[in-house]
């Protein structure tokens, strides 16, 4: 059945917007899915706010609960760094669709890049990466149909609302010369997946 949830709806505010503007779209938004893709970069540790709602939350829907502090390092973007979050939220969606397979479409991090003779050592985003690609392994010996794993992002871009004051890249953009320059962890991930790939094609290794 298509449609949007009620809960979601009255979160955001806009339920008397959609009761007067029927949305013509169900038909669309129950077509059925091939596999779902998750976008995976920190989790938040939380529990029951104290006192009544005063000021409004960054998220709608949570302005009665209180974001616990669990001492995890975290990335500039001030996200704490939780790994295995990522398994628990492939269970969760295992769990309520056990017939899709599942990807892994954006996990990253932003930090400042540290230029030293020409080479960019991001060696904190590619302990990110490295981390949560083992948090993928472990997903895979639990038995969960994850099927593929995305870098965000393969350059430097535009960050929403922090422009470009961010950067998630594998590779380093120079804005004003569009210059690029792989990183330290862009290099690493080639070598990860060159060892994949050979550890799944011995003939190939063997070449």
């Amino acid at each position: 059945m298509g449609g949007y949830p009620e809960d979601v709806l009255h979160d955001l505010g806009e339920e008397e917007w959609f009761a007067a503007n029927p949305s013509a779209d169900a038909a669309e938004t129950a077509t059925p899915i091939d596999f779902l893709g998750i976008n995976y970069y920190s989790r938040h540790t939380v529990a029951a706010g104290a006192g009544a709602v005063t000021e409004p939350s960054a998220h709608p829907g949570s302005e009665s609960v209180r974001f616990i502090e669990t001492g995890a390092p975290r990335t500039q973007m001030g996200w704490p760094i939780h790994p295995d979050g990522l398994v628990d939220v492939l269970e969760l969606a295992n769990s309520r669709r056990p017939d899709l397979p599942l990807y892994i479409t954006e996990n990253g991090a932003a930090y400042e890049d540290a230029v030293i003779d020409g080479e960019i050592l991001d060696e904190e985003r590619r302990r990110y990466i490295e981390q949560h690609l083992a948090a993928c392994s472990d997903a895979l010996r639990r038995g969960l149909p994850l099927r593929g794993y995305f870098v965000w992002s393969l350059i430097d871009n535009f960050e929403w609302a922090r422009g470009y004051t961010r950067r998630f890249g594998l590779v380093c953009v120079d804005y004003e010369t569009q210059r690029r320059t792989v990183k330290h962890s862009g290099r690493w991930f080639a070598y990860f997946l060159a060892g994949r790939a050979a550890a799944s094609n011995p003939e190939s290794a063997a070449k």
